[in-house]
This record gives structure tokens, sequence and C-alpha cells, in this order.
């Protein structure tokens, strides 16, 4: 399964840390940072997660879309 973790870190860099504690424990997750992709193609990726933006990204926003959740049972 294809992971991408869209994201955004600004101040202390504190979430990129985190993050790449995630990609340490699992190297085959993607991050994508939104300042330097902010339209990134999703498709390919069968799980997707985001952290909150400001200002919000597209692909961030995507995240808002009301079609676009599903949830595990």
């Amino acid at each position: 399964m294809k992971t991408a973790i869209a994201y955004y870190s600004k101040h202390h860099g504190n979430t990129k840390k985190l993050l790449d504690a995630i990609v340490a424990a699992d190297p085959s997750v993607v991050l994508i940072d939104v300042t330097v992709q902010p339209t990134a193609d999703l498709s390919g990726y069968n799980r997707i997660a985001s952290t909150p933006s400001d200002p919000p990204s597209p692909v961030v926003s995507y995240f808002h879309r009301k079609d676009c959740f599903s949830y595990a049972h």
C-alpha cells in the first residue's frame, strides 16, 4: 500500500521532526511538503494523511471535500 502525508511545517519544525520519525520507521511513506508541491497528484496513493496548513494548500483543502472521506469500522 502506498502512503503519502501532505504536511506543512513552520516555526520550530516539530511537525517535520515527527514525520521524519514516521519515515524512519516506515521508509515507504512519502512526505509531500505543501509549500514545495501545493498541487501534488495524490491519485497514486492508497492512504493519504495531512497536517494542518496555514495558508491552506490545494492538497490539504482536498481533504475537506465531503466525498473524499471514508471511515473504517
